[in-house]
């Protein structure tokens, strides 16, 4: 079964509870509410539940689980990996050509775990400076153009790391135009190298 999982972190060091997660099953149902509990063995996953009373003694029953263990353990595994980043990829790769043009300086592709390439990530120089742009398409909205990106990094910690490895390619792809000044544009790529 496809799914997709959500997380919202929860700052309160003194709360037990870590986070939610939402989880989209197959696109077509969702879960909310589950929560990410920091317990005595680490964190653990607690489907949304309701208390009961039996016997005296207060039992929590919960509302929807999984009904396999191998859905379980995988379902869990992956909430609590998506909860501490650990299922991000790893950029193995960034390859940059530098060159002069009035706001496009220079134009990157970067590699995830040795199997995935982004390519056309630009390095732009606008009113702040250099910053990197991604992939990105142009359409209309009420008459206005909009520039609406076709991949991109989802948290802010990914973000900056992404953002990082391609600004490094780009300044040493820089340095090595300055080192080398008769070679074409085309013949001084630079790889960031791999980062693992």
């Amino acid at each position: 079964m496809r799914y997709d999982i959500k997380i919202t972190r929860i700052k309160d060091e003194s709360s037990n509870l870590l986070g939610y997660a939402d989880v989209s099953l197959g696109g077509a149902f969702a879960i909310k509410g589950i929560k990410i509990m920091n317990g005595s063995n680490g964190p653990f996953v607690s489907m949304p539940n309701y208390k009961v009373e039996r016997d005296g003694q207060d039992e929590f029953r919960d509302i929807c689980f999984p009904i396999t263990a191998e859905f379980r353990n995988k379902l869990y595994s992956n909430i609590l990996s998506a909860y501490d980043g650990s299922k991000k990829p790893t950029i193995t790769d960034v390859k940059c050509t530098a060159f002069e043009s009035d706001n496009l300086k220079g134009i990157a592709n970067v590699t995830f775990d040795d199997c995935f390439v982004v390519s056309g990530v630009k390095i732009m120089d606008g009113n702040n400076g250099l910053f990197v742009s991604m992939p990105n398409y142009k359409a209309l909205k009420d008459g206005q153009e909009e520039f609406h990106d076709i991949c991109f990094p989802t948290t802010a910690e990914f973000r900056e790391e992404f953002n990082n490895a391609v600004m490094d390619a780009f300044n040493k792809s820089l340095d090595l135009s300055k080192e080398a000044p008769d070679l074409a544009e085309d013949e001084r790529p630079v790889s960031r190298g791999r980062s693992r």
